[in-house]
């Protein structure tokens, strides 16, 4: 994808919230701007798991 070097998300970051719900003048979805790299799969374990297995004798 290419934009204009003056009007990119990389030189209009960070995208504040009040920017995100106003009328958007940018050459760029919102999108692009909120989530640069896309959604990551991870795999998120739960901690109170975790906490148990160090806590025991």
């Amino acid at each position: 994808m290419s934009w204009p070097l003056e009007d990119n998300p990389l030189v209009n970051a960070p995208h504040i919230q009040n920017e995100l719900v106003a009328e958007w003048a940018h050459p760029y979805s919102r999108e692009v701007a909120v989530f640069p790299a896309g959604v990551a799969d991870k795999y998120w374990p739960t901690v109170k798991r975790l906490d148990d297995v160090l806590r025991r004798p």
